[in-house]
């Protein structure tokens, strides 16, 4: 059963997690999303996700990938998904009912550092 609300409340939770640059970077959001895919992959039942392999890097001091691999069944081309994890820095002019990392929703819409760029975005191609 598809949960239609599932990419709402993860663009709601990755904006609540500080990544950004300078700052925090990406360690926090980077093991999240490593976590939920694990998570994810547990509640599947198939053999061949035995093959799915997850890798994270630290590519500088702070600075963190993660590459997950599902194998085809084919030699057919690929689909590569890439986005970043960060954001600018934090910033001043929030107010005080719509933190940065405060993930409001007001009128239907999500507000808070990443909102749209790029967590949003993130959460949706899940």
């Amino acid at each position: 059963m598809v949960d239609e609300n599932f990419a709402r409340r993860l663009a709601q939770d990755l904006v609540k997690i500080d990544s950004s640059d300078p700052g925090a970077y990406e360690g926090g959001i980077e093991h999240f999303i490593k976590r939920l895919i694990e998570k994810q992959l547990a509640q599947l039942d198939s053999p061949a996700l035995d093959a799915v392999q997850i890798k994270e890097f630290e590519v500088l001091p702070g600075r963190h990938n993660l590459m997950v691999t599902v194998p085809g069944l084919s030699d057919e081309p690929r689909l590569v998904y890439i986005c970043h994890m960060d954001t600018v820095t934090l910033g001043d002019g929030w107010d005080a009912d719509t933190p940065p990392l405060g993930a409001t929703v007001r009128d239907d819409k999500l507000y808070g550092r990443g909102a749209c760029d790029m967590k949003g975005s993130q959460a949706c191609r899940r």
